[in-house]
């Protein structure tokens, strides 16, 4: 009898200081949950588009250009925001000194264009697809062996002609870049110092498309 009195006993005073360790145990807890200080998660900045876009509604053309580059500016040359200087005239749309294009009404075909220009076999060319032009085509450089009247090529300085509704879109680089303002093409830029830029690969007629006017 006194034995098993005495594994009652045993048995309540475990099962008590059991108790005891599971309070102490969840009071612990509560207090580290308490004082514990937030973790903050970071989300990364979203990085902005590096690229702005020249729209006209006119042609339904759009050229997508570098959101910063070279500026020429009073003999220096300093880093800053493209597209602060455009010139939208009548048959020539020019933006900062990053290109140039001219307009001119015409109902043939390219090939039509350069023989009245007189420049028909005497240019390497090849063809531009997916511009969203009729008929595109990208200015290699002349022919070995070409001919031309005297003073400048007829193309000169021309990167690509375009044919849309009735019009040809001449675009040409810009050479003299000091007189213009606004950015300057990376293609004339420092190479080394202007390493970033260069990496952006930016050419006007990889970035040149027409879109329907109705979209």
């Amino acid at each position: 009898m006194q034995r098993g009195f005495t594994g009652i006993f045993l048995l309540i005073w475990l099962l008590g200081l059991l108790v005891i360790f599971a309070g102490f145990y969840i009071y612990i807890k509560d207090n580290r949950t308490v004082n514990q200080t937030p973790e903050v998660v970071l989300l990364p900045t979203p990085t902005p588009s590096p690229w702005k876009v020249y729209t006209n509604d006119k042609y339904g053309l759009q050229i997508r250009y570098p959101l910063l580059g070279v500026i020429h500016e009073k003999d220096r040359y300093i880093e800053g925001e493209c597209g602060q200087v455009l010139k939208e005239q009548k048959n020539e749309i020019i933006l900062d000194n990053l290109f140039k294009i001219k307009i001119v009404g015409w109902q043939g075909t390219i090939a039509e264009y350069l023989t009245v220009l007189g420049a028909k076999n005497q240019y390497d060319l090849e063809l531009l697809d997916n511009a969203g032009a009729e008929e595109a085509v990208k200015v290699i450089g002349l022919k070995k062996g070409a001919e031309y009247a005297v003073g400048y090529p007829p193309l000169v300085y021309v990167q690509a002609i375009y044919k849309k509704n009735g019009n040809i879109f001449i675009v040409k680089s810009i050479p003299f870049h000091q007189t213009l303002g606004g950015c300057i093409d990376p293609a004339v830029m420092d190479p080394v110092k202007y390493a970033k830029f260069q990496d952006q690969e930016w050419k006007t007629i990889n970035n040149l498309k027409f879109v329907d006017l109705a979209e």
